[in-house]
């Protein structure tokens, strides 16, 4: 066995071409010692646990607060730009909504904003009885179909019924402007 061209894996125990094998600046030869199936299956075994699960959450919020501005300007664009992927996300979201998780994160969102929740309950039922008119029209951008009321003078009583009309991304926009 000719040790340039195979190596012995110390996980399998087989004889595999270098090939089979991650680089590895540490190493002396700059290979690893484990063939790429093995490191493969060790790093999903890994992230299987809860450490490897929190280093994951870490990784993904590291790579998000980097990247924050990035991410959204291209959901942003893709919400805007491409109908069919729209379609697809509304989908998505009214299986989510039949699934019952939808109350559990309604409950848990209640319970995280509760100067919101009166809020909210008053523009619905100022829209119920008549005295609050819901548009079908986003007053930022202007797209036609279902809107959701902004609280753009904040959540106070006085404020309730305060609302503008706009579609899911800009609300989301708005909201993220004030962050």
């Amino acid at each position: 066995m000719d040790n340039q061209e195979t190596r012995e894996c110390l996980g399998c125990h087989q004889a595999l071409p270098l090939s089979s094998f991650c680089k590895n600046k540490r190493k002396k030869d700059g290979v690893n010692i484990y063939c790429r199936s093995c490191c493969s299956r060790e790093g999903e075994r890994y992230r299987q646990t809860e450490g490897g699960k929190e280093a994951g959450r870490q990784k993904t919020r590291r790579y998000y607060r980097k990247h924050r501005r990035q991410i959204l300007d291209t959901l942003y664009q893709e919400y805007h730009t491409e109908p069919d992927r729209r379609e697809a996300r509304l989908k998505v979201q009214q299986r989510w909504e039949a699934s019952g998780k939808g109350n559990v994160w309604r409950k848990t969102w209640r319970k995280a904003h509760p100067e919101q929740v009166p809020a909210h309950s008053a523009v619905k039922h100022a829209v119920i009885k008549g005295t609050l008119i819901r548009v079908d029209q986003c007053s930022s951008c202007g797209k036609p179909g279902k809107t959701v009321a902004h609280h753009h003078l904040g959540y106070a009583k006085e404020h309730h019924l305060d609302v503008i009309w706009l579609c899911r991304s800009c609300h989301y926009w708005h909201d993220r402007k004030k962050a």
